[in-house]
């Protein structure tokens, strides 16, 4: 069919129109304020709704942690609000659930204010800093920090940004010190000590989160201002703005005005993958939104190819300080976190191995993935101890975790090992040690860290992990934000975990594509609360946080110089300090490098693994066993050396094996503890021959050509296991997490050689999958796929090999966290030719 121009003009107008359309909607408050619409709920949905949220306080890990240092008791307030919340409006309703959520000083526990109240943000042009004072916590000095540099929230609010400028002192909010007027609000800031609260009342006045707080009272706010120079202050009322994400106002159910037809914009309901436990602050709808510059005025930062890692090298007066700036502990939104695990190995191998220290910048944090969290430390640390968890010992948690085993066999002994009238659950480790030491150090002079109040969640984890094993910590507040816990949400996780108590919420359906609605009614509870270890053993995180050892605040200066000048008051001092401790502790100038690639040998062969050490003076390679198999005495040890550590004695198993590197220094001091894997194949004499017309089937005592590879942590139980009657992972029941194994038959097949195997395998789709392939080994070129899937099904078939010679046909087995189902069982594997 043809088109008139005419009607391809207008479609593309049309089109161009559409594309054009903006993300969000802009207004001042006083006009948008009759649009922030609720779920409008029955009384019989808001019973049950109160009902389901008492459920989720009943797993509160901190509620007499709570108790006993705020006197908050969240099973009396929530027990109160349901006998009432049938009567209540709709506002009222939302509002008191908010209320009481917030007043618990927990970030990890929020109510979303479901409607479109939940798609706004309400936002100011100007944002703050703390900056240096002789009492932080009693008289805090704060400044403009910068002005807004969003095109819409300038427009709206032009008559006052003209009148503000970057190092303005902020001396009253709407009449009061900033003292005063946070006492007014504590209750409703989410802060959970005195400098998180501080932190988070400061962040209140320049963006607030429409989907877990209410709306500001007041449609205007009232600054008042002094200027160096300047002999009065003066007075600024702002405007408060509303910024709203037009795809959320079109999804978000009941009342408000909608934009667009198109519904349920949010994400696939598959696609949410356990949003628990996740360690972060809650989203927000102005996530994403361009508010304010980036940035301190004091560095300019390089990218690394992870979104959350930045670095550089501070000079300034003599310094040869690295920085690495760790914006958050999710990567994008995803749970992967290879890519800020990756960059961190790359910078301390390359553009920081020459550094005198490190510090590792976490201001602004809002945390992210317990695993890079746990990961991270041991690249600075010898044998880091992850710190443990703990639940409530409660029916719910009894359900989760025993009767439906949603965090496996070790959370379920965790609860057994409790008995009747225990207030928590053994505590255990969330990850374990192997773990969280597959590599060891990789950097062996002093490293810092440079915290504030909105290091929260895993970066309070990480703080609390480095601290305790003797990491110095720079603050800009006195205390990290103390969010001490795993946190899941009611629908992602709860909902799945125990369908018999944790029943869907109103307007929580999706589309045909399996889409969620967005502003649906959600919430989320702290459910495992977080313990540290060493020196500060059985210390909780949560509302203590990380103790500062040197408190390090901007000064006023700081906001208005130039960032090119390149000189910063904080790392001045660090690098300064960090340099004195190099000389106290001798760590200035050790060094140690070898290639983190995995070795390949053959059976027969001997390892060696090349590596340049400086300040080192004894080598040795220690086995799994702990048994030293090679040593080198690097000379001279004073200088820069270079050599190979060599064993004597020729590798014989086949797999993949984990030795352990030690360093010493002159005066017989450890100094290095660093690890490498090492993968043995069988010489070409070994492989089995499949010539044409012939057939070879797997049996158990094939070991002298085939073997099981477990990367990283992955134990020997939960990998493959080689049986009579083929290979399986899991025990029958179920597999565990993060399990990454591979079943390899080393053969010389003859051309048009196939592949006969029969399988069953049930995992969790989508995420846990069986992959097999083959490769011609010392070509060079990549394995190719010949079978890959996810969740449940049998398979009986024969896979054409497409190449000849000597080749290595994998079974390789990847699981994620969370979900697991029974595994992977491998009846029959045979090669024709």
């Amino acid at each position: 069919m043809l088109l008139t121009s005419a009607f391809t003009t207008l479609l593309a107008i049309s089109s161009v129109a559409a594309q054009l359309t903006p993300a969000r909607r802009f207004g001042l408050l006083e006009d948008t304020r009759p649009e922030l619409g609720f779920v409008n709920y029955s009384p019989q949905q808001k019973a049950d709704v109160a009902h389901q949220a008492k459920e989720l306080l009943a797993i509160y890990a901190h509620e007499y942690v709570k108790k006993e240092n705020y006197h908050i008791d969240a099973q009396k307030k929530i027990a109160a609000f349901e006998k009432k919340a049938k009567k209540l409006s709709h506002k009222d309703f939302h509002y008191g659930l908010a209320d009481i959520f917030l007043s618990l000083r927990d970030f990890h526990t929020n109510y979303y204010i479901a409607g479109p109240h939940s798609c706004y943000g309400f936002v100011g042009p100007f944002t703050f800093d703390f900056v240096d004072s002789r009492d932080i916590a009693n008289d805090p000095h704060i400044v403009v920090k910068a002005i807004t540099i969003n095109p819409d929230v300038l427009r709206l609010a032009k008559d006052v940004v003209a009148l503000v400028q970057p190092g303005d002192v902020l001396t009253k909010i709407d009449g009061l010190s900033f003292v005063d007027h946070w006492k007014t609000t504590q209750d409703h800031t989410g802060g959970a000590n005195l400098y998180g609260g501080y932190r988070a009342a400061l962040g209140l006045l320049s963006s607030i989160n429409g989907k877990i707080y209410p709306a500001p009272k007041n449609n205007e706010i009232n600054f008042e201002f002094s200027r160096p120079g300047t002999p009065a202050p003066f007075n600024v009322t702002v405007s408060w703005i509303t910024a709203a994400k037009r795809d959320c106002l079109a999804d978000a159910p009941s009342g408000g005005q909608a934009f667009g037809a198109s519904k349920f914009h949010g994400p696939k309901e598959t696609d949410i993958k356990k949003m628990g436990p996740i360690r972060m602050k809650p989203t927000s709808p102005l996530d994403g939104l361009d508010l304010f510059p980036e940035g301190d005025n004091d560095l300019i930062l390089q990218p690394t190819a992870s979104s959350i890692v930045q670095w550089t090298v501070y000079t300034y007066g003599g310094a040869n300080l690295g920085v690495l700036r760790l914006s958050s502990f999710l990567e994008d939104g995803q749970p992967d976190t290879s890519r800020a695990e990756a960059a961190f190995r790359s910078l301390l191998l390359n553009e920081l191995a020459e550094t005198d220290g490190i510090v590792i910048d976490l201001r602004r944090n809002g945390g992210g993935s317990l695993n890079l969290a746990d990961g991270l430390p041991q690249l600075f640390v010898p044998d880091f101890m992850p710190g443990t968890g703990r639940a409530l010992r409660v029916e719910e948690n009894r359900v989760l975790f025993v009767q439906n085993q949603v965090q496996g066999e070790v959370w379920a002994a965790s609860y057994n090992a409790s008995k009747p009238g225990d207030l928590y659950t053994k505590a255990i480790q969330f990850n374990t040690q192997e773990q969280t030491n597959e590599l060891g150090q990789l950097y062996l002079k002093p490293v810092a860290l440079l915290t504030d109040a909105s290091c929260y969640s895993a970066c309070d984890t990480f703080s609390a992990s480095m601290q305790d094993h003797g990491v110095l910590v720079y603050g800009e507040d006195g205390q990290s934000g103390a969010g001490g816990a795993n946190v899941v949400e009611h629908r992602s996780f709860l909902q799945k975990g125990a369908p018999t108590i944790y029943k869907p919420l109103p307007f929580q359906d999706v589309d045909a594509q399996g889409r969620v609605r967005l502003g649906a009614p959600d919430m989320r509870i702290a459910w495992r609360a977080t313990i540290r270890v060493k020196k500060n053993e059985g210390q909780l995180i949560e509302d203590r946080g990380v103790i500062t050892d040197r408190v390090v605040r901007p000064f006023a200066a700081d906001f208005t110089k130039n960032v090119a000048d390149g000189k910063d008051t904080r790392y001045s001092r660090i690098a300064k300090e960090l340099r004195d401790w190099g000389v106290h502790t001798k760590t200035t100038g050790l060094f140690f490098q070898s290639p983190l690639n995995v070795t390949q040998a053959t059976t027969g062969s001997a390892l060696s693994f090349a590596y340049t050490s400086q300040f080192i003076k004894k080598l040795e390679i220690r086995d799994t066993t702990n048994q030293v198999v090679a040593t080198a005495a690097p000379s001279p040890y004073y200088r820069r050396t270079t050599g190979q550590l060599a064993s004597s004695q020729p590798a014989s198993a086949l797999g993949r094996f984990t030795y352990t590197i030690l360093g010493y220094s002159g005066d017989g001091k450890q100094v290095l503890k660093t690890k490498r894997d090492s993968i043995i194949t069988p010489g070409l004499d070994k492989y089995v021959k499949v010539a044409a017309g012939q057939t070879w089937t797997y049996s158990k005592n094939a070991s002298a050509f085939s073997a099981v590879y477990n990367t990283g942590a992955t134990a020997a139980p939960t990998g493959w296991i080689p049986s009579a009657n083929g290979i399986i992972v899991g025990n029958g029941v179920q597999y565990v997490d993060s399990v990454d194994t591979s079943f390899s038959v080393f053969a010389n097949v003859a051309a048009g050689a196939k592949l006969s195997t029969t399988f069953a395998y049930d995992t969790e789709k989508d995420y846990d999958f069986l992959t097999i392939t083959v490769r011609s080994v010392f070509s060079g070129t990549a394995p190719v796929a010949l079978f890959t899937a996810s969740g449940a099904a049998q398979v009986d078939k024969a896979f054409d090999l497409g190449v000849s010679g000597n080749v290595e046909i994998t079974y390789h087995f990847v699981s994620d966290g969370g979900v697991t189902a029974k595994g992977v069982t491998v009846s029959m594997i045979a090669i024709q030719a």
